[in-house]
């Protein structure tokens, strides 16, 4: 899988995915850096989920990672838990605020 078929998957689970009704309002900003780096934000608001091209809003939370590592991650062959404590992703504000993100990552 490369970074264009990941963004497609993302897309597609966004799109019809339903959440509760209460979640808050999230974004989220992955930042994949490395040789095919990717600015993607990912919204929470309701019961709907959005990924698009990051614009340049103040997202809630960024996580930072190479295309290497967030690919790793999305094929299963490397656990985001660990890449979090080995240092090969990174993240800037409340970690709470993450707990949607696996809704929308691929299986």
């Amino acid at each position: 899988m490369n970074l264009d078929e990941l963004y497609a998957k993302v897309l597609a689970k966004s799109e019809t995915l339903r959440l509760p009704h209460d979640t808050a309002a999230t974004t989220i900003l992955l930042d994949v850096l490395g040789e095919d780096p990717r600015r993607w934000l990912v919204s929470f608001s309701g019961e709907k989920a959005r990924i698009s091209e990051y614009a340049g809003e103040a997202p809630s939370v960024t996580v930072s990672a190479s295309d290497k590592t967030v690919l790793a991650i999305a094929d299963r062959s490397l656990n985001p838990t660990k890449a979090f404590l080995t240092g090969r992703l990174k993240i800037k504000g409340d970690r709470s605020l993450l707990k949607n993100l696996s809704k929308i990552w691929p299986d």
